[in-house]
C-alpha cells in the first residue's frame, strides 16, 4: 500500500491473540489493541482508526455488544468492522453480520486470508469516499456553470445598453468606468466558462494529498 499504513485498531481480550496479529501485520498497517472492550468507544476517538478488528468472545462485554455501540456512531462505511471469533457458531457470525460487521476472520489466524480481507474493506472504503468527493465536485461544477450563466445574463443587458448611451455621452467618465468595469466582470466570466469546459481533464487535490478528475 502507498502512502501512510492504514491505522487499524484490535479489540480483544486475548493478551496472546493481540500480540500475534501485531505481528502477523506491523510493517502493513499501523496497529494498536486494547484488551478491555468498555474502553472502545473511548479509544476510537483517541486512535481514530480506519478499520477495526473486534473479537466476538469477550468476558463483561462481548464483541456484538461493542458492535452495536460502534454502529450507532459510525456507519459500516466509515467504519468497517471484522470480527473475530474461535467460535464455530454459525449463528454467532450471522447476528454480527446483520448487527452491520463487514466481514470476519477465524482463530487461528491465517494471516493471508486475514489480510486479503483487511485489503478488501479497506480498498471499499477509500473507493467510497472517493466516490462521494466526486459527486461534491460534480456538484460544485454544476453550481458555478449555473451561475455564470446567471450572471452573463444581466451582464449582456447592462453592456447592451451601455453601448447606447455612449452613443450619446461618449465621453463621460462615470460611463467609461462602469463599461470597463463590467467587461472585466465579462472577462472573468469568460475565463471561468473556460476552465469549466476543461474540468473533466483537469486533475483536482484534496486536502492537499488525493487527487481526482471530475
Amino acid at each position: 500500500m502507498e502512502g501512510p499504513r492504514p491505522k487499524i485498531l484490535l479489540i480483544d481480550d486475548d493478551i496472546m491473540s493481540c500480540k500475534l496479529v501485531s505481528k502477523f501485520f506491523s510493517e502493513l498497517y499501523e496497529i494498536s489493541y486494547i484488551l478491555d472492550p468498555c474502553l472502545a468507544l473511548e479509544t476510537l476517538k483517541q486512535f481514530q482508526p480506519e478499520l477495526i478488528i473486534l473479537d466476538i468472545e469477550m468476558p463483561v462485554k462481548n464483541g456484538i455488544q461493542v458492535l452495536k455501540e460502534i454502529r450507532e456512531a459510525h456507519s459500516s462505511i466509515e467504519l468497517p468492522v471484522i470480527m473475530l471469533s474461535a467460535s464455530s457458531d454459525e449463528q454467532v457470525i450471522i447476528d454480527a453480520l446483520e448487527l452491520g460487521a463487514n466481514d470476519y476472520i477465524t482463530k487461528p489466524i491465517v494471516p493471508k486470508v486475514a489480510d486479503a480481507r483487511l485489503h478488501t474493506q479497506l480498498n471499499l472504503k477509500r473507493f467510497y469516499k472517493k466516490s462521494m468527493q466526486n459527486q461534491e465536485l460534480e456538484v460544485i461544477q454544476s453550481m458555478v456553470i449555473t451561475y455564470n450563466h446567471e450572471i452573463n445574463n444581466p451582464l449582456t443587458v447592462a453592456l447592451g445598453n451601455i453601448m447606447k448611451i455612449k452613443k450619446e455621452h461618449k465621453d463621460h467618465p462615470a460611463i467609461l468606468k462602469a463599461e470597463e468595469a463590467l467587461l472585466r466582470i465579462a472577462s472573468i466570466t469568460q475565463k471561468i466558462s473556460e476552465l469549466v469546459d476543461h474540468c473533466d481533464q483537469k486533475e483536482i487535490y484534496i486536502d492537499g494529498k488525493s487527487k481526482y478528475k471530475l
